[in-house]
């Protein structure tokens, strides 16, 4: 493997973090002339249907999905898409946006605890430390960043259930590991998303009264969500893991809440309180330490960084 191809795969994560970052910009931004449910039917509409066109392009990606096979799939588009994106969108009204980004950069936590429950693995000492540090700077974030900034309100209750996206997400990771073999990453997360919007179908109605609400700026952020915050960045982070292994690979996921305060303060010209951030980084060393302890090839491990691998749900979680 060449270093300038080495070289150029890095170069690709770190556009890919930023890409990420900015989509919490993009949802507070698109949160002013939009609400919750038609910016998430809207936008996760359009994404869907991006993928499936992706995956029904090429024969290696198309779908070959059998009998029950779409009952977990229906499970997981649940899990994708309205229990993943409802929660931490309507979060952004009551956090900042690289506050909810750190909320977001939980789900490897979270797949670890469920790897626990429902995979029957064992934390170790270290994981127990990181999962309690991770949720103390979640407390921290909720509490001290409710309210914190231009266009938000204060109600930690509700910036609380933020926490329910992450979750999700690692639920959904759980379930796609089912098909990391017999099926395509795309062709997975192409046909999830399509169930998980057959879900909403009783919204539509309402989502499409936002189309004429959103102005031509509005219009610049959705196309910027949907293409430069979920589907470009996936398929870099897709062609990274074949090239990286997943463990460098994952190492860029901690950059997203510094990409998010950075265009934050670019964009909106809103930065979090100090003791926000420190709660913020609490939460990413918890990460990082549930992450990187244990052996690498547990299945436990391997659930938590699968939950990192598939973070562009999270950013598209987000």
């Amino acid at each position: 493997m060449s270093n300038r191809r080495v070289w150029m795969v890095h170069a690709a994560m770190v556009l890919t973090v930023g890409l990420w970052g900015l989509v919490f910009v993009g949802v507070a931004r698109l949160l002013r002339e939009i609400d919750v449910v038609q910016l998430v039917v809207i936008r996760f509409g359009l994404m869907s249907l991006c993928f499936v066109g992706i995956a029904l392009s090429r024969p290696a990606m198309r779908p070959h999905f059998r009998g029950r096979e779409y009952l977990w799939l229906l499970a997981a588009g649940v899990l994708c898409v309205p229990l993943s994106q409802l929660p931490i969108v309507n979060g952004q009204r009551y956090l900042s946006p690289s506050l909810a980004s750190t909320l977001a950069s939980t789900s490897p936590a979270w797949a670890a605890l469920l790897a626990v429950i429902l995979l029957g693995e064992r934390f170790r000492r270290a994981q127990v430390l990181g999962f309690f540090i991770a949720i103390g700077g979640v407390i921290v974030v909720i509490v001290t960043g409710s309210g914190d900034g231009e266009f938000v309100v204060r109600n930690p209750l509700m910036a609380a259930v933020s926490v329910l996206s992450p979750l999700s997400w690692a639920g959904f990771t759980i379930i796609s590991k089912r098909f990391s073999v017999t099926a395509h990453p795309l062709a997975t997360l192409a046909v999830s998303t399509a169930m998980g919007m057959l879900t909403l179908i009783p919204l539509y109605p309402h989502a499409i009264q936002g189309f004429t609400r959103i102005t031509p700026s509005g219009w610049v952020w959705l196309i910027l969500l949907v293409l430069g915050g979920t589907v470009l960045p996936y398929i870099l982070w897709l062609y990274a893991l074949q090239v990286l292994p997943a463990s460098k690979t994952v190492v860029y996921m901690y950059g997203i809440p510094l990409a998010a305060l950075g265009w934050s303060w670019v964009v909106i010209g809103t930065v979090p309180k100090l003791i926000s951030i420190v709660g913020g980084m609490f939460i990413v060393l918890g990460v990082v330490v549930i992450q990187r302890s244990g052996k690498p090839q547990t299945a436990l491990q391997a659930t938590a960084d699968n939950a990192a691998d598939n973070k562009s749900g999270s950013a598209a979680t987000v």
